[in-house]
């Protein structure tokens, strides 16, 4: 019997965002239809929103974004290492080429996740949810997945070493 295989589906962004410059996040903010490039700065908002977002290039490193929604976004070359994202959802969301060191994926619900050629080292997923995912090329080193439910995640070419799957199933 072949193991089933779903389509992860990709951010589905409009073809023009306009380019903004993301300076200030606030509690419950919501962000759409918006192209960010070359951002670099530190953040800390709860229940913050994203939706149609294009982040290429940004670094918003040991940023706090605790319960916030992130629907049809794509991250290509951010540094969004130390990052929490404790409590978050996430909708067809695509990391590309990102540093994802130590970033705090805990009590996460993730649907059409994509992982493409990231480095998340020391990366936690305790008590997360990953439903149709993909990691390819990917360095997982050091993470955790305690009581982490995967459902239909794809695995191709992810350095797992030293890697817990504790109560994960």
């Amino acid at each position: 019997m072949k193991p089933k295989q779903r389509l992860i589906q990709k951010p589905d962004l409009p073809e023009e965002l306009l380019i903004r410059s993301l300076n200030e996040l606030t509690d419950n903010s919501f962000i759409e239809m918006a192209k960010y490039d070359h951002t670099s700065s530190s953040f800390t908002a709860s229940h913050v929103g994203f939706e149609d977002v294009f982040f290429t290039n940004v670094n918003m490193s040991q940023s706090k974004f605790p319960f916030s929604s992130w629907t049809n976004v794509l991250f290509d070359t951010c540094d969004l290492s130390q990052l929490d994202f404790q409590g978050a959802r996430f909708r067809r969301v695509e990391f590309r080429n990102c540093k994802l060191a130590g970033v705090n994926f805990s009590q996460t619900d993730m649907q059409d996740v994509r992982f493409i050629a990231c480095e998340a080292p020391y990366t936690l997923f305790g008590n997360a949810i990953l439903r149709d995912g993909e990691l390819v090329d990917c360095l997982l080193k050091g993470s955790q997945f305690i009581d982490t439910k995967l459902d239909y995640v794809q695995l191709d070419n992810v350095v797992l070493d030293d890697v817990s799957f504790d109560f994960t199933f």
